[in-house]
């Protein structure tokens, strides 16, 4: 009897750790809160101040990219074998500069904008107290992508749409979205840290093809790569 008891409750633990008792998606707000749970709950996902990462850049990782994100910078640094990339933006001050083959150029504010708009997506920022930025959700009809349903939510700033999202309708995490007429996939998804969010470690767009191999929650930034490089004199 005594082993029969311990053998229930392992599997009832087993079988309570591998679900997620996810909304039944009756609105677009169930199927972003269930987002929020699969990639680790509110919480957690609060607790993510910034992203560094490092990863391969092409299909046949002949690239290399290094970025860190918060609310407060963004800055990406990749090579190819074609060109080499860098930018780096002050989010807070609204000032920042690209670098593309040794050729340096102050970003305008319009291009600034759209940049923090980026950090605040990657940060959840559509996501947590959409209430009080003035974000709504519509819940749109459902879509195949790569031979699985998902929910399709339009983003919606004071009235106007500023992007889609697409979740998986089983695990519930965020495999597409668009905004404007920029479409970015995501997969392999995996828990990073001891904070244990979710990220997708595999990113493509129609600009880049980046799969991740090392990333990390809230570290420390070199604020010394804000400043602007002088230009090579040819």
């Amino acid at each position: 009897m005594k082993i029969k008891l311990i053998l229930s409750v392992i599997l009832l633990l087993a079988y309570s750790s591998a679900s997620q008792e996810f909304k039944e998606v009756k609105t677009a707000q169930d199927a972003v809160d269930n987002y929020l749970m699969a990639a680790g709950g509110e919480d957690a996902i609060r607790e993510v101040k910034s992203v560094y990462s490092k990863g391969k850049v092409g299909s046949d990782g002949s690239g290399s990219v290094e970025a860190y994100i918060s609310r407060d910078i963004m800055y990406i640094n990749a090579v190819t074998p074609h060109v080499s990339y860098i930018q780096s933006v002050d989010l807070k001050n609204k000032k920042g500069w690209t670098q593309v083959a040794g050729a340096v150029t102050d970003m305008k504010p319009e291009e600034i904008e759209h940049t923090i708009k980026r950090a605040e997506s990657t940060l959840w920022g559509n996501f947590l107290d959409a209430k009080v930025k003035g974000i709504t959700y519509e819940l749109m009809q459902n879509e195949n992508i790569n031979g699985s349903d998902v929910f399709v939510v339009e983003v919606k700033k004071d009235g106007n749409t500023t992007g889609t999202a697409y979740f998986d309708s089983k695990t519930f995490n965020k495999v597409k979205e668009t905004r404007g007429n920029n479409t970015t996939e995501f997969s392999d998804f995996r828990k990073v840290g001891t904070i244990g969010v979710v990220m997708p470690y595999r990113i493509i767009s129609a600009m880049s093809d980046v799969t991740i191999t090392e990333m990390e929650f809230n570290t420390k930034f070199d604020k010394k790569l804000l400043k602007k490089p002088e230009e090579k004199v040819q």
